[in-house]
């Protein structure tokens, strides 16, 4: 069931970025076509340079755009879920929590793929003048994961995936506290929102402060255990990969706790309009 679950969530988001995404190859294609004039074949009028600045502009805000409508178009599919759509999506034989991580995944996924073709389009923008540099760019990247090794790298998609999650679960969370009131549901998700960012403040500065004040002795032995790693052969990237596992591990954690408390209230106080 997943994956039907998965197939109707990645169509429903490519409807809604499909649009926008080709305006933004749109404008990158006139970005590429303007500095190809420009730079090679020296063309110029008189106002050119307000043409030019225009079109970067647009650029700029479409590439805003295209983030702002990745996320809101993945966060509005789980609100419909609980709003009149509930009743047509509930009806399958799904659990919540299939239907919870069928669109966490497309929500991630699309996620990074956002981040993948805008960084094409910057690419196709800065290609006519720049083939060197992104030459150079490829060879940096490869380089670069070829000295971290793949396992590390692997870890580093894995931090930057659970990353990504916590943001969407954070305001899932928010939808469902939002869906018990049956008035101002909308309001009421937003304000859940910033409550649970500032409570999450709120919890993190204590336990900053509990371990600073009652477990000297561990943070004393953490540092010892610091030095001597960087201290060690390959001592940096030992220490990277270290703090790669530790703050994974810590997102995994806020994930498996938000997931936890959003699919408790969607299954067991459910409050469709």
């Amino acid at each position: 069931m997943i994956r039907k679950l998965l197939k109707v969530e990645f169509r429903d988001a490519l409807s809604s970025m499909l649009p926008i995404g080709v305006g933004m190859v749109a404008l990158s294609a006139l970005v590429a076509l303007t500095s190809v004039l420009t730079g090679r074949l020296g063309f110029h009028f008189g106002h050119w340079n307000w043409l030019n600045a225009l079109l970067s502009f647009a650029t700029g805000v479409c590439f805003i755009a295209v983030l702002v409508v990745c996320f809101a178009a993945n966060v509005n599919r789980f609100f419909r879920m609980l709003g009149e759509e509930g009743y047509v999506q509930l009806v399958l034989p799904a659990t919540m929590g299939q239907h919870i991580a069928a669109k966490l995944i497309a929500a991630v996924a699309t996620t990074l793929l956002t981040f993948v073709f805008l960084a094409a389009c910057t690419f196709l923008m800065a290609l006519p003048t720049s083939v060197n540099a992104f030459a150079a760019f490829l060879r940096e990247t490869g380089s670069a994961i070829h000295s971290l090794g793949l396992p590390a790298s692997l870890l580093l998609a894995l931090f930057v995936v659970l990353g990504i999650a916590i943001v969407y679960l954070h305001t899932y969370l928010s939808i469902a506290i939002g869906s018990l009131f049956t008035q101002h549901r909308k309001l009421a998700s937003i304000i859940a929102f910033f409550a649970l960012q500032f409570i999450a403040q709120i919890l993190s500065m204590l336990v900053i402060y509990f371990v600073a004040t009652h477990m000297e002795a561990f943070i004393d032995g953490l540092s010892q255990f610091a030095i001597s790693l960087l201290s060690s052969p390959n001592g940096e990237l030992k220490a990277f990969y270290g703090s790669l596992v530790g703050a994974s591990a810590v997102e995994a954690a806020i994930d498996a706790v938000l997931w936890l408390v959003t699919q408790t209230i969607l299954t067991k106080k459910l409050n469709l309009p």
